[in-house]
């Protein structure tokens, strides 16, 4: 269990991150690649969820980067138990395996975003750094595998949407951020936070990652 000296600074204008991974080489990878970004600021390590969990009660990150398959507790379980105890905590699933079931029971556990370790650099980084702003980037692909083993049994109803929130919907779905919405439909970004907000909230959705699953059941995508 590693925690950053008490006797650094506090940061505040950096993301802080709590990396989880029973291999200690990728964690040394993640903290050396996280740390190399301005943005971005590494508060500590833990190697099963146990760990985690205790470790997010003391350092309060903002995001926490977890693996699934790991000792004493693993990182579906660990997600549900951060997100139980700290729901303003992101957590973002980082992992090898890219089975639909996986996806599922990551969303079901309050997973904000889901990751695969061959993911390029420049989109770990980018989806950390959005997951602090409610921006959680996240593939339609995965999304879509996930909704397709998942039990439902209607589709949501999408009425309450005005044209526009509904071509952001689409957007938001395909897994967009706010800035991307903004310029492909010539609006601010401010305009398209508040839709974005309106549209979570129509859906009857916990999040924006909820959001885009009620998009995909629709069919919007």
């Amino acid at each position: 269990m590693t925690a950053a000296p008490s006797s650094l600074p506090e940061i505040t204008t950096r993301t802080s991150v709590l990396i989880v991974d029973d291999h200690a080489v990728v964690r040394e990878g993640l903290h050396a690649m996280l740390d190399g970004d301005p943005s971005l600021h590494v508060i500590g390590e833990a190697h099963n969820g146990l760990e985690a969990l205790e470790l997010v009660g003391f350092l309060k990150p903002q995001v926490v980067l977890i693996d699934i398959n790991m000792p004493e507790m693993d990182g579906l379980q660990a997600t549900a138990r951060i997100k139980a105890a700290y729901p303003t905590t992101t957590v973002i699933i980082l992992t090898m395996h890219a089975t639909r079931s996986h996806v599922l029971e990551a969303l079901r556990s309050g997973a904000s975003g889901y990751l695969l370790k061959d993911a390029p650099r420049s989109h770990v980084l980018e989806t950390i750094r959005h997951a602090a702003n409610g921006e959680v980037l996240i593939s339609s692909d995965l999304l879509r595998g996930a909704v397709e083993v998942a039990s439902i049994p209607e589709a949501p109803s999408l009425e309450a949407l005005t044209p526009r929130e509904h071509e952001a919907l689409v957007l938001l779905a395909r897994g967009k951020t706010n800035k991307e919405i903004a310029k492909a439909m010539h609006l601010s970004a401010e305009t398209v936070k508040k839709m974005v907000q309106s549209i979570i909230a129509k859906l009857g959705a916990s999040d924006r990652t909820h959001a885009a699953v009620k998009a995909l059941r629709a069919g919007l995508i």
